[in-house]
């Protein structure tokens, strides 16, 4: 059978990218004593630039992008970093806090990914809070990228997010005054190709939040993409006969078992399900083939135009002494 499994690390997290419409959107040194540093400004182009927020690939129900998304005009090998710094600061909050904040859950609770402490953990006697491990705000892509069960392609490095050699913590005033956690670095977790939406992992639980209603509910899972790819493998080994009955026999089989996600996959008429056959028999991978039909597609011209770049501003040092990390 055909590759249709994608390796990627599972990482669970509650952030959810905006959904606002987008349609409008295309017209519009150490220890910290650097003062004196001569601040060069950035030149970039929007031709150099290879990080754009634009319009999403996601469609909504009238084939519009559904919000906005993150994307790269540049290929990425497996294991390359998006961005070679982080963007925090990431934002601490203790298990205290998360766990008895009470009431309705803040606007911010979206953006919480379920993680290590990256050194940090608060104390309390309350033997029903959990402080084994706190939460961890971003603010940096892992709230700005959107979700896509199968198609989910970056995953966060934390391994050198607290740093406190800025200062002195033993002679230097201003230690104490500012995070020490400099944000994640993200990476792609496959080869990602020019022009591509990143993709976060949000969790497939996601679809049950409340907000996400019906639509959440009939949303394709990551085994619905691996299910039709291995139904079209066998279509195809069996030389299946595709016409106008079939496609109406398939699809009152997934009727009456109550798979409306997986017919979602399937075209409706027998035209429409030949093209989409004979285009991913061409490919290696039969469920990336289907997942990526899911998506609107747009060449870098486009999102260079209809996009916003990412990487004019970088952290540094700041100029200001003893004032920690700043923005260049």
């Amino acid at each position: 059978p055909p590759s249709v499994v994608l390796d990627v690390p599972d990482k669970t997290s509650f952030s959810a990218a905006g959904r606002r419409a987008a349609a409008d959107f295309a017209s519009s040194s150490s220890h910290g004593n650097t003062a004196g540093t001569t601040m060069m400004m950035d030149t970039t182009t929007e031709d150099q630039c290879t990080l754009f927020l634009a319009p999403s690939s996601i469609p909504d129900n009238e084939n519009r992008p559904a919000g906005f998304g993150i994307f790269t005009t540049k290929p990425l090998k497996k294991g390359e970093y998006v961005k070679p710094q982080g963007e925090g600061p990431s934002i601490v909050i203790p298990d205290l806090v998360a766990n008895q904040m009470g009431g309705p859950r803040p606007p911010w609770s979206q953006y919480i990914f379920i993680g290590a402490a990256i050194g940090f953990n608060a104390e309390t006697q309350d033997p029903n809070v959990d402080m084994d491990s706190s939460l961890e705000l971003f603010v940096d892509l892992g709230a700005l990228t959107n979700f896509h069960p199968y198609l989910k392609n970056i995953v966060y490095d934390d391994s050198d997010v607290y740093k406190d050699s800025l200062l002195n913590r033993y002679s230097d005033p201003g230690a104490g005054a500012f995070s020490y956690h400099q944000g994640n670095k993200w990476y792609v977790t496959r080869d990602v190709k020019a022009g591509e939406e990143l993709f976060n992992d949000y969790d497939e639980g996601w679809f049950f939040d409340k907000q996400m209603g019906q639509a959440g509910a009939n949303m394709p899972r990551k085994d619905d993409f691996k299910q039709a790819a291995l139904m079209l493998w066998e279509m195809g080994k069996s030389q299946t006969d595709v016409d106008l009955n079939f496609v109406g026999i398939l699809h009152e089989g997934f009727r009456e078992k109550g798979m409306q996600r997986l017919a979602s996959l399937f075209p409706k008429n027998a035209p429409d399900m030949i093209d989409m056959m004979q285009s991913i028999y061409r490919e290696k991978d039969f469920a990336m083939a289907l997942a990526q039909r899911t998506v609107l597609h747009h060449d870098i011209d486009w999102i260079q135009k209809h996009g916003r770049c990412l990487v004019h501003i970088v952290p540094k040092p700041s100029t200001i002494q003893q004032a920690g990390m700043g923005a260049f």
